[in-house]
């Protein structure tokens, strides 16, 4: 029994001597015995960490671009909404604004007159429709917007600018 023990005993110490000392990070465990070997390996550690960084900058800077897209839409849609309210309470536009858009444009609001110089639904010259609600032509502005300058230009000067059709 105490030969076994001893046996034993010098086994273990073998085993001991001969399994290699692990530094307890996986890189170097088993694989990296040399200093050259464990710079190399420190460096590749480095090089995905700077990595990691310039990738999380730029998805910080395209967040912060969704950001003030995001910021910008609301801006455009307040603005839609306050001139759909403003046009459905102009006064009795279905009543005049319909007939008007077909006499002048047969309803397109993006016809062109034959010169160029009329616009829109409503046939905007430049100086009529002035860049109304930041849009510089007619033709590139949504419906209701184009209703909702129509109905301005009316109440400031009356059907004057329609002599055809208003």
């Amino acid at each position: 029994m105490r030969t076994a023990i001893l046996i034993l005993a010098f086994l273990l110490t073998i085993m001991a001597l001969t399994t290699p000392v692990s530094t307890g990070h996986p890189y170097w465990s088993e694989g990296a015995r040399t200093n050259e070997e464990q710079a190399q390996r420190l460096d590749l550690l480095r090089d995905e960490r700077r990595e990691r960084k310039v990738k999380l900058r730029r998805t910080e800077r395209r967040i912060d671009v969704l950001r003030a897209r995001k910021h910008r839409l609301k801006q455009s849609i307040r603005q839609h909404r306050s001139l759909l309210s403003f046009i459905k309470t102009a006064t009795g536009y279905v009543e005049w604004l319909y007939p008007l858009r077909v006499c002048e444009s047969t309803n397109n609001y993006r016809a062109v007159s034959a010169s160029g110089t009329y616009r829109g639904a409503y046939q905007f010259d430049s100086g009529s429709w002035a860049d109304a609600y930041g849009y510089h032509d007619p033709i590139d502005a949504p419906w209701y917007v184009q209703d909702a300058r129509t109905a301005t230009v009316r109440r400031e000067r009356g059907t004057s600018p329609w002599p055809n059709c208003g």
